[in-house]
């Protein structure tokens, strides 16, 4: 579930830094997010750190670095700056941003319970119900709970059936759910508004691959990786299809290439043992 969590992101950030305490940011911050939005993460986090050494510390600027961290998937330090947020901040607007944050990153921490206790507050406010639920979905899948899983899968999308994270989420969960049919027709559907979106093809031909047509698949990660060939997660699951079809030589070089762009520090040692099967 290493993608879901990636794609989700974009939802939590985006709603998390589009309500109104945003107005009072001060240059620090304001400089941070356009860094951010330009693709420049690490320098949106350089910006926060040296403000914070230079004494200028404050819940905002706490806040959007625990988000920055949440994005670069390292949780803990994500919790660190989100609860210090929590303690200091007398800010009643950021109460529910960071109900929805902390939710976030104890989901990636693998802390579900506690990030379902986050994350209740907000099933009752509108404008955070959809993030809310957008998480929970996660969570719930990992729980392996399809029963509380599907009718949050199916409020997203028909809540706002345009928005493809949301839909492309769905597809991860069908996916978890053991149902690759279920999840190529809603990746298909993410597809139609984001044609290039390299995880979304990376995720379709997974999907292909798991309901048996393997040269599908193939050509959708294929076409992945032609747009993004830093997507450590595409190499894994082509390396999985060449292990399937006893290409072990492919499979090997694949599942090397994945460790070697990080696979292991952002989604988990399993490709360990396909390496060793592939690579022997």
């Amino acid at each position: 579930m290493g993608a879901f969590r990636k794609v989700m992101f974009l939802i939590i950030f985006f709603i998390s830094s589009n309500n109104s305490y945003c107005q009072v940011l001060d240059g620090v911050i304001n400089l941070s997010d356009s860094l951010y939005y330009e693709g420049d993460v690490s320098g949106a986090k350089s910006i926060l750190l040296n403000a914070i050494k230079n004494g200028n510390t404050g819940d905002f600027i706490y806040h959007r670095l625990g988000m920055i961290y949440v994005d670069f998937v390292q949780p803990d330090s994500a919790l660190h700056y989100l609860l210090l947020t929590r303690k200091v901040t007398s800010n009643d607007s950021l109460k529910f941003a960071i109900h929805l944050d902390i939710g976030q990153a104890r989901y990636l921490n693998r802390e579900l319970d506690k990030a379902i206790i986050e994350l209740n507050p907000l099933l009752d406010d509108d404008n955070y119900r959809f993030a809310a639920l957008t998480i929970l979905l996660g969570v719930y899948s990992d729980m392996r709970d399809f029963v509380k899983a599907v009718p949050v899968a199916r409020e997203l999308v028909s809540t706002n059936p345009t928005f493809y994270p949301a839909i492309v989420n769905v597809g991860y969960m069908y996916l978890d759910y053991g149902k690759p049919d279920s999840a190529i027709f809603y990746f298909g559907k993410a597809l139609v508004y984001a044609p290039d979106d390299p995880i979304i093809l990376n995720n379709l031909g997974n999907a292909y691959f798991k309901s048996g047509n393997s040269n599908i698949g193939l050509s959708y990660i294929n076409k992945s990786l032609m747009i993004d060939s830093t997507n450590s997660y595409a190499y894994r699951n082509r390396g999985l299809i060449y292990l399937d079809e006893k290409e072990n030589s492919l499979a090997c070089d694949d599942f090397t290439k994945a460790i070697e762009l990080g696979y292991v520090e952002v989604y988990g040692d399993d490709i360990i043992n396909w390496k060793k099967e592939a690579c022997k």
